[in-house]
């Protein structure tokens, strides 16, 4: 049975000394078996000395993990010079000899009977004890392991770690074993700059019994979404630049962004609650990291006190982690760790860089308890305080539970599993008919799209975009003045662009130059504006009116179908309006401004099918979406759509709006600050950065989302029809209704022959597993090329028919307790 001897440190500072308490406890619970008290006399030069070889170790030359990166490159591998060398090394054993002679011959009584009952327990308990140091954080950074008890050669590998005084009472939580599991470890490899992560990728790799979820300086988004994670996590671990920031911790996961443990405690609370056992900071001045997990009741966290130097990271990880999957306790697997890195000579005082950082109320688990091959068998119900009588623990016997290799009998037959997977297809079949199942392939529609690699800007496009620059710049104080317009026009048609378009409302003049803009207007290549048939989601409202004095043939409406979650998925070529309209354009702005470019290009429209009126450009046939059906749309609700000629909308795939087509603002353009030669033959769109932003699948991929300005969605509908026809980027479509449901009966028959043929568990989970692998895999490969699969139905089908030879065996095997014939003869 393991000890644990706390030593609670608390008020007072190095100039006025501090009050001791000792508590000695079983680690199973119960009451404490020791209780005194003492005193830890003044010493207000200890701080000082610290402070000398902080700074001291801090200014040797070495590539470390902490927020400076801009040290010299020809540096990095180079030792200090002898003196600074020389000095750390002195400062360092000033601080050690001080610490040690301050707790080793305080004369105060109470602390020596503390010193003398701490060795005592060591010598009982034959090294089974770790210490905790229940402190305040500013004597976390002391050098505790020169405290003579830990110096003892009997007890070389006795742990350490520390707490904060007060801590939040755990809710009771009980957890059982999982024999033959695995330890999942969320491993995040952040901001790499001057230092090299390749050994500490290396040696979590090669753990036993991971299953291991690597982050390459991921986004702050991945991160929390990945800690959120419903199966939990074991082990939370960061390599990468880490600093301390006042009492906050931060790391940098990638060039660009920093993460302050506030701004995900959420999803950290939540990967607690799932069983997140313990977070390895391998970075630099964790105090910080350890001091606001503390706070969230997170188990257990090894940080660095202090940057700490590439090579020592590499070494203490590797040592640590070899040592604790080899079956070693945590608190022995860390201090072997840190004897390890007395073969760096050159950074004096690393050897405790390392510490434990733990929630008093838990207790350390082992590598196997991480796997489940132990139990996690008791349930806390602890308070603040050791000392409190309230303090209990409640164990739980742990139940054997089914190997996973256990071998299943073939109690189905072939015919069986056939009549299985076609009824679990036709129920899938049903309820994706109903509509049940759209949000869903909806979603995995988004994130198809998402996945797409980011293409290069669209070749034929320009935006000019009115920006909160420009309208510093700018009089019209968030409108541009038609004089404006008037005059961007006029500098941009020398360039001979295929066409202008504003997307920028004009119901009524703005501002000076009405007739100068009207003028413009009514040239040959005269721009297209717009007009809105009325406002999305209330048909009783007006929409925008045309503007006053444009030509008839330059008009067209922006109106775009947004779903009911309010993503836009589909494109809206043709529309006619209502007879009380405000806006008569029956043709889409975007259509109006790439049959002006295909134009050019000698590719005009033509109709084939005409019964159905389906429209060919080029190489594309545009076929629209029914009502009633159209891939993953089973029912479009008349309330939240336009009608007309719709077809999907396939996105050309960024990451920021500014991704999509080459962008510059209107001043850059009126004082030709850039040269515009380039817009010649290309689409020229004109509108503001801020108004009409929409939800897209890529903009709901961002937490927060991230909307995307009404111009550049305009772009991607233009970009699509011109790509489209010119057979550069296909069209989405789909399969029949028939086409559909013959693939996910497939994938239902698979996932049933898999269960049938499959002897084990183990085998079962294992290729049901590659089979929905490759199941993704052929739907984004498909999607890719513009045919949208039924991706949900189908792993909904596979998952499913691969439980009906489990549930006939079940079946089976369950006695039957009345026949039919017993009710006949209770009849006679």
């Amino acid at each position: 049975m393991t000890k644990v001897i706390v030593l609670k440190i608390m008020g007072g500072d190095f100039d006025s000394g501090f009050s001791v308490s000792l508590q000695v406890w079983d680690e199973s619970g119960g009451f404490p078996s020791v209780d005194k008290s003492g005193y830890l006399p003044p010493h207000p030069h200890l701080e000082g000395h610290y402070f000398n070889w902080q700074t001291s170790f801090r200014g040797l030359n070495s590539p470390n993990r902490g927020d400076d990166f801009d040290f010299d490159d020809n540096l990095s591998d180079r030792l200090s010079s002898d003196d600074d060398l020389e000095a750390c090394r002195k400062f360092a054993k000033l601080l050690e000899e001080n610490m040690k002679t301050w707790l080793l011959h305080t004369v105060d009584a109470g602390w020596q009977q503390i010193r003398e009952k701490v060795v005592e327990e060591l010598a009982e308990n034959k090294g089974n004890v770790r210490i905790m140091i229940q402190a305040n954080p500013q004597l976390w950074k002391m050098p505790w392991l020169e405290w003579d008890v830990f110096a003892n050669t009997n007890y070389p590998e006795i742990g350490m770690g520390v707490s904060p005084l007060e801590y939040q009472k755990l809710k009771p939580i009980a957890r059982s074993g999982k024999p033959g599991a695995t330890v999942r470890i969320l491993a995040v490899f952040g901001n790499n700059e001057n230092i090299d992560l390749e050994p500490d990728k290396q040696a979590i790799a090669q753990l036993p019994n991971v299953e291991l979820e690597p982050l390459d300086q991921p986004s702050a988004a991945e991160v929390i979404q990945k800690l959120r994670d419903k199966k939990g996590w074991d082990i939370f671990f960061f390599a990468g630049h880490s600093q301390t920031k006042g009492d906050e911790g931060i790391i940098y996961i990638n060039e660009r962004e920093s993460l302050e443990i506030r701004q995900f405690k959420e999803a950290l609370k939540e990967a607690i609650r799932q069983g997140l056992q313990l977070a390895i900071f391998n970075s630099c001045d964790g105090l910080g990291l350890a001091q606001k997990l503390g706070t969230l009741q997170l188990p257990i966290a090894i940080v660095m006190k202090e940057p700490v130097p590439d090579k020592v990271a590499q070494c203490f990880l590797k040592e640590f982690l070899k040592e604790y999957a080899d079956g070693a306790y945590l608190y022995t697997a860390v201090r072997r760790a840190q004897a390890r890195l007395e073969e760096f000579l050159d950074f004096p005082g690393c050897t405790g860089l390392p510490i434990i950082c733990q929630n008093p109320a838990e207790v350390p688990p082992t590598w196997e308890e991480l796997r489940g091959n132990g139990c996690f068998d008791t349930v806390t119900n602890r308070v603040d305080d050791f000392s409190s009588s309230q303090h209990s623990v409640q164990t739980i016997q742990c139940q054997p539970l089914p190997s996973w290799r256990r071998v299943l009998p073939r109690k189905s037959n072939f015919r069986e599993v056939i009549i299985f997977s076609v009824a679990i297809a036709l129920v899938l079949i049903g309820l994706r008919i109903a509509g049940v199942l759209q949000p869903w392939e909806l979603r995995a529609f988004d994130y198809l799209m998402r996945k797409q690699t980011v293409a290069n800007y669209a070749p034929h496009i320009a935006v000019i975009l009115a920006t909160e620059k420009d309208f510093q710049i700018l009089p019209e104080k968030g409108q541009l003045f038609d004089i404006t317009l008037a005059r961007l026009i006029k500098k941009i048609k020398p360039y001979k662009p295929a066409a202008i378009g504003f997307d920028i409302y004009r119901d009524a003049p703005i501002g000076e130059g009405r007739e100068e803009l009207v003028k413009q207007m009514q040239q040959q290549d005269a721009p297209i504006a717009i007009c809105q048939t009325y406002i999305y989601g209330e048909p009783e409202k007006e929409g925008h009116l045309p503007p006053e004095g444009f030509p008839e043939d330059r008009l067209s409406f922006n109106d775009v179908p947004k779903d009911a979650d309010g993503i836009i998925r589909r494109h809206l070529l043709q529309f006619t309006p209502h007879a009380s309209a405000p806006c008569k354009a029956k043709y889409a702005f975007s259509l109006q401004l790439a049959l002006a470019y295909l134009e050019k290009n000698e590719i005009k429209p033509q109709t084939i099918f005409d019964k159905k009126k389906v429209l060919q450009l080029g190489q594309a046939i545009f076929v629209p979406i029914d009502k009633t059906y159209a891939g993953g749309y089973q029912k479009l609700d008349p309330k939240e759509e336009l009608g007309g000629y719709q077809v999907l909308l396939n996105y050309r795939p960024y990451r920021q709006p500014y991704d999509i087509a080459e962008t510059v603002s209107i001043t850059d353009v009126l004082d030709e600050k850039i040269n515009l030669s380039y817009l010649r033959d290309r689409v020229v769109l004109i509108g503001y950065k801020e108004n009409d932003s929409v939800m897209t699948p890529f903009a709901a991929g961002h937490i927060p989302p991230q909307e995307l300005p009404g111009v550049f969605l305009q772009a991607q509908m233009v970009s699509q029809i011109i790509d489209a026809a010119l057979g550069n980027r296909p069209l989405l479509r789909w399969l029949p209704r028939w086409g559909n449901a013959l693939w996910i009966w497939w994938w239902s028959l698979v996932g049933a022959l898999l269960s049938w043929r499959m002897r084990s568990l183990l085998q079962i989970g294992v290729f049901t597993g590659i089979s929905l692998a490759i199941l993704y895999q052929v739907c984004f490969a498909l999607f890719k090329q513009g045919l949208w699969m039924p991706l949900v139905p189908s792993a909904l089908a596979l998952v499913l028919a691969t439980l009906a030879p489990l549930m006939i065996y079940q079946i089976r095997k369950t006695p039957k307790i009345i026949q039919w014939g017993d009710f006949h003869n209770v009849a006679k």
